[in-house]
Formats: structure tokens, sequence, C-alpha cells
């Protein structure tokens, strides 16, 4: 079921800064989690085998590949970023641990 909310249209690269195109990333991954908050309630753990997860970070190891990093770094990136997403999503959506019904 996470697999099937993660089939996220997936933007064309276009002649954009790599950091327009981060961010468009950045926005449709929290897109999804505010769409579906049950989604951070799933715990992050191990590498994401899923196609959908796959293609996700396919789309933005592409939008990275001119940059000059190794491919550890760039992986630590979209790790970073996902996160962000997932965290500032967890919480924006008023369900993180301050609602009244978590207390």
């Amino acid at each position: 079921m996470q697999d099937a909310v993660l089939d996220i249209s997936i933007l064309e690269e276009n002649s954009a800064h790599w950091r327009e195109n981060m961010t468009a990333f950045v926005l449709a991954i929290m897109r999804c989690f505010q769409e579906h908050p049950w989604l951070c309630d799933i715990p992050a753990s191990g590498i994401p085998i899923t196609p959908n997860h796959l293609r996700i970070v396919d789309w933005a190891l592409r939008m990275m590949s001119d940059l000059p990093l190794d491919h550890r770094e760039k992986i630590s990136i979209v790790v970073l970023l996902t996160s962000h997403a997932r965290v500032h999503s967890f919480f924006s959506t008023g369900y993180g641990p301050c609602r009244p019904d978590r207390r």
C-alpha cells in the first residue's frame, strides 16, 4: 500500500538550476506525506527497494547527475531531503505529538 501511494508523477527535468529541480522534488515528497499522513507512522528502515521508492530515488539522482559529488554523497543528500520532507509534513499536518488526541 505504501508503494502504491508513492506512485507520484515525476516531473521532467528541465533546464532549471539543480536547486530548483531539487526543491520541486522535496515539495512533491512533502505533498505525498501531507495527503497521506499515515505514511509517517511507517518506520523508515532499510534501503528503499520497492519500485516507486526506487523511481523517486532515481529521480533525485538524475537531477544531481552533473554535481561534482560521488554516489555516497548524492544518496546522503536524498536521505537528508526525504527525511526533512517527512518530518516537516508530520508536524505541519498536526499529526505530531502536539495533537490533542496524542497527549
